[in-house]
């Protein structure tokens, strides 16, 4: 009886049986269980240049940054795009952001489920910038969410 009762009592042992609902993941729930020593948001302006972009992106151990004009997001940049482009050219990395962003990672509320914003997540948008109220509060890679993921199993 006792082996019962001390299952019976275990919230993970309800949840992987499936008698326990799962606690609702939320974008706000996700951030707050991300680790690592990088704010929960780096960003870079638009008239910064690449190498500075590039500076705070190992800085922070990011591989993307969104790009931001008067705190609205208005793009992005990569890692992997701006060495492309300074390996080609070495000149591109005094050059402005703005002149090799890619497209704006989507942006989702705070308190928005999971399931609601995974799919916005793909090759061409591999991050999601979470705003709270009129302010970027974090942001969501396919990284976080698969690290969250694998933490569950």
């Amino acid at each position: 009886m006792r082996r019962y009762l001390s299952k019976l009592f275990n919230d993970e042992w309800l949840q992987e049986h499936q008698l326990l609902p799962r606690e609702r993941l939320t974008a706000r729930t996700l951030l707050a269980g991300k680790r690592g020593g990088a704010p929960a948001l780096v960003t870079v302006e638009a008239t910064h240049t690449a190498r500075q972009a590039l500076n705070l992106m190992s800085t922070f151990n990011v591989s993307q940054l969104p790009v931001l004009v008067s705190g609205e997001c208005v793009g992005a940049v990569s890692e992997s795009a701006l060495m492309a482009r300074a390996i080609e050219s070495p000149s591109s990395l005094d050059r402005p952001v703005r002149e090799q962003m890619e497209s704006a990672f989507p942006t989702v509320d705070a308190d928005i489920p999971l399931e609601r914003f995974v799919g916005s997540l793909s090759r061409e948008a591999p991050a999601v910038l979470v705003r709270e109220g009129d302010r970027f509060c974090g942001i969501i890679t396919r990284y976080d969410v698969l690290h969250h993921a694998q933490g569950l199993r």
